[in-house]
């Protein structure tokens, strides 16, 4: 996470940023390339009273993209990378208002180097989402039955939470020759026209096949990368645009947020 307060003026957080990356990447010998591109959206979560979802370590998370475009993730996040693949989300089935987009594996860091895995499927449609009840959630991923969550539980937004998000793809990074690279991206939450209440700094790094059954689909990260990313995580601890103090995920501050 960066500090919010730099990003009072966007456009001096995001220089600063660009910045910072720029020099810590050059310093291991490895090219940042920019390429800023940026998408506004609206993001909630869905939820029972009870937080059944999140207490399985599964998140429902409903983006508006813009007018008639919504995004929805069912989220399987875990510290361990088996217990994230165990539920396969990797065939759900598609509604007639809702098409299936794709299936993402995927390890997230966190402070400090903490390693998260998750498997995702997203979702599009034109219409306003509705997940009443968990039956409607098992109308797409029926594997989460495993879950033993009533099909009746209602669903609600989670805090009754809402936030605007600007997201930008800051650029690519190359730490060696090959044509393997990581993402750089940034995730600013807005409750209003004030500075953002939270910023997500991401780097993103794909497995090099399209995932495949089994366990050994786990261990395709390109090493160099991930070598790479590491250390550039361990150097910007240091750096003033880092905010420590904030909470681990933007999931988390949703799921935490109490309106004053």
């Amino acid at each position: 996470m960066l500090d919010p307060s730099i990003f009072q003026d966007l456009e001096k957080g995001l220089n600063e940023t660009t910045d910072t990356i720029h020099r810590l990447v050059e310093r291991q010998g490895a090219i940042f390339k920019e390429g800023k591109k940026d998408k506004k959206r609206k993001v909630w979560y869905q939820d029972t009273t009870t937080h059944d979802l999140r207490n399985g370590s599964f998140l429902l998370r409903i983006r508006e993209e813009k007018k008639e475009e919504f995004n929805i993730t069912i989220k399987n996040r875990h510290s361990d990378r088996y217990i994230a693949a165990l539920y396969d989300l990797s065939k759900p089935l598609s509604k007639a208002d809702m098409i299936f987009d794709r299936f993402k594996f995927e390890e997230d860091i966190i402070p400090k180097f903490t390693s998260k895995y998750s498997a995702s499927v997203d979702f599009k449609t034109s219409q306003m989402p509705k997940f009443e009840t968990f039956h409607d959630v098992l109308q797409l991923t029926p594997t989460l039955s495993k879950l033993g969550i009533s099909t009746t539980e209602t669903l609600s937004k989670v805090n009754n939470f809402e936030a605007n998000e600007i997201s930008y793809d800051l650029g690519d990074i190359k730490f060696d020759d090959e044509k393997d690279k990581a993402k750089v991206q940034l995730s600013l939450w807005h409750l209003s026209d004030r500075s953002p209440v939270i910023v997500e700094f991401d780097i993103d790094v794909e497995l090099r096949d399209s995932p495949k059954k089994g366990s050994k689909e786990l261990e395709e990260y390109p090493t160099a990368l991930t070598v790479g990313v590491y250390k550039l995580y361990m150097a910007l601890q240091g750096k003033d645009i880092v905010d420590n103090t904030s909470p681990k995920t933007k999931t988390d501050f949703a799921y935490e947020y109490r309106k004053t």
